[in-house]
């Protein structure tokens, strides 16, 4: 028997009504923005890329915020999961992705 539980439609509209002020999945991220890009900001995530330890640089390839040349940069890296955490990236560039 599985543990996994699927709620029924009419359970989802009964858990609405009950708790209307619950947020929706968008919600809290767009109550909480991120600050804006700065120059700074920019040179640190080149400065990351570098780091020899590649959880860093496996943080780096998420980044939606890394610049296009960052992103080619890690593209040549050898570890293979940087280039997985490239490839799962919304924001790379289709052309970089299809050299990998």
């Amino acid at each position: 028997m599985s543990c996994i539980r699927f709620s029924p439609a009419a359970q989802l509209k009964q858990l609405r009504e009950v708790a209307p002020g619950m947020l929706t999945r968008e919600q809290p991220a767009s109550l909480h923005p991120a600050s804006a890009m700065t120059e700074s900001k920019f040179r640190r995530l080149q400065l990351l890329a570098q780091d020899p330890n590649q959880n860093i640089k496996e943080s780096v390839a998420k980044s939606h915020n890394a610049p296009a040349d960052v992103l080619a940069a890690l593209a040549r890296d050898v570890d293979e999961s940087v280039l997985a955490c490239l490839a799962r990236n919304e924001h790379a560039p289709v052309d970089l992705l299809r050299l990998m």
